[in-house]
């Protein structure tokens, strides 16, 4: 689910211990984190109404280039890099008690904010690194203790291209196996087809024992969707299967 709300303590920051909005600079580093935390700006996973969801975030252009790469190498049916919201750490539930620290204060271009809150039960801390870029402070990363976004997104572009020839190959799979139940009319012939192409572009692409062991992961991380999704994502990946 997505984040729809953060909670009233983003709307009253002084109340639930962050820095009043009248003592932030609005324009500086810890002014930036407070607004997105009041909901002045979209979550990261939410599709604005106009336009992409970063358009309204203040991103450098480095941060929101990577992000972009992403957002077009992803194929339709399949996920990005980030299946999380890094606004909340999470992919649902709602902000209390949040704190902001200044950490480490601007210098040379950059300064680094430290959120910290409560998502339901669960203390969080979100790290949000700004830099000064075309005379404002833009954030260039978000991370935590266990996940940086700049990291993932870096990762994902390098592995994209076995990522989708392994996920391909578990969408026609387990298509198969929905034809075979009688779950989904498709062509079957037509994915035995395609899934050999992928599984031979693979295999030539990871070692042995890397192939068999994602394809195992693969086979119960893609298996949940809908029998419509499932189609949908086999019929792109028959369309889009390598060239022998």
């Amino acid at each position: 689910m997505r984040r729809v709300i953060i909670g009233l303590c983003a709307l009253a920051l002084a109340a639930c211990g962050a820095p009043p909005a009248a003592t932030l600079d609005a324009a500086g580093p810890e002014g930036v984190v407070a607004s997105v935390y009041a909901g002045e700006t979209p979550p990261l996973d939410q599709e604005p109404t106009n336009g992409r969801w970063d358009e309204a975030m203040p991103l450098t252009d480095s941060f929101r280039a990577l992000i972009a790469a992403d957002d077009a190498a992803t194929e339709p049916g399949f996920v990005g890099a980030v299946d999380f919201d890094p606004v909340i750490a999470g992919q649902d539930g709602e902000v209390r008690e949040l704190e902001l620290a200044l950490i480490e204060p601007p210098a040379d271009g950059r300064s680094v904010v430290q959120a910290s809150f409560m998502n339901g039960s669960t203390p969080m801390i979100v790290n949000w690194t700004l830099k000064e870029e075309g005379g404002a402070w833009r954030i260039d990363n978000i991370a935590s203790p266990t996940w940086d976004l700049r990291a993932l997104y870096t990762n994902a572009a390098a592995a994209a291209p076995t990522d989708k020839l392994m996920g391909c190959l578990a969408y026609l799979t387990l298509a198969g196996q929905a034809i075979e139940a009688k779950t989904i009319d498709a062509d079957g012939a037509a994915l035995r087809t395609a899934g050999a192409a992928y599984e031979k572009a693979a295999r030539a692409a990871l070692p042995a024992d890397e192939f068999e062991a994602r394809r195992a992961e693969d086979l119960i991380g893609y298996d949940g969707g809908s029998a419509a999704q499932l189609k949908a994502s086999a019929e792109i990946c028959v369309a889009q299967a390598p060239k022998s």
